[in-house]
C-alpha cells in the first residue's frame, strides 16, 4: 500500500474529480449528438458526486470543534448556489437562445474550485483562537 499523506490524499480527489467534471461540461458545449451530451452530463455528476465526500473530510480536517458549524456552512453555500445557479442557468438560456453559453459559467466554476483544491491544506486546522477573534470581530 502507497501512503501519499493527508494532503495529497484529501486533495488529489477533489482536484480529479472537479478537473473531470469541468472537462465533461466543455465537452458538453463542443457536442451535437443528444446520447453524447447526456453521457458527459452524467461524467460530469459522477465526478462532482466523487469528490463530495472528501470535501466533507476536509472540513472535519480543519474545522476541529467546530467542524459542525464548518459543514453547516459549507452545504448552505453549496445549496444556495444550485438554487441561483438553476435560475441564471435559465436566464442564460432564454438569454442566448441556445444551451451552450449556460455551461460556460459552470465550467469557470468547476475550475475555481479546481484552484481551491490545490490551494486548501487539510493539515492546517482551524485554531479555536482564530475563530474566537472572528467572531468577536463581527460581533462587536
Amino acid at each position: 500500500m502507497i501512503r501519499i499523506g493527508l494532503r495529497w490524499g484529501r486533495c488529489a480527489i477533489g482536484v480529479c474529480g472537479l478537473a473531470v467534471a469541468a472537462g465533461s461540461i466543455v465537452a458538453v458545449m463542443l457536442v451535437h449528438n443528444p446520447y453524447a451530451t447526456v453521457a458527459l452530463l452524467t461524467l460530469a455528476l459522477a465526478a462532482i458526486t466523487f469528490q463530495q465526500p472528501i470535501a466533507f473530510a476536509v472540513c472535519l480536517d480543519i474545522g476541529g470543534a467546530y467542524a459542525g458549524a464548518m459543514v453547516g456552512i459549507f452545504n448552505t453555500a453549496a445549496g444556495t448556489a444550485g438554487f441561483v445557479g438553476s435560475i441564471v442557468f435559465g436566464y442564460l438560456v432564454q438569454a442566448s437562445g441556445g444551451y451552450t453559453v449556460p455551461f460556460v459559467p459552470m465550467a469557470v466554476c468547476l475550475l475555481v474550485g479546481v484552484w481551491l483544491w490545490w490551494a486548501i491544506d487539510p493539515r492546517e486546522a482551524i485554531g479555536p483562537g482564530e475563530l474566537e477573534r472572528d467572531v468577536v470581530l463581527v460581533a462587536g
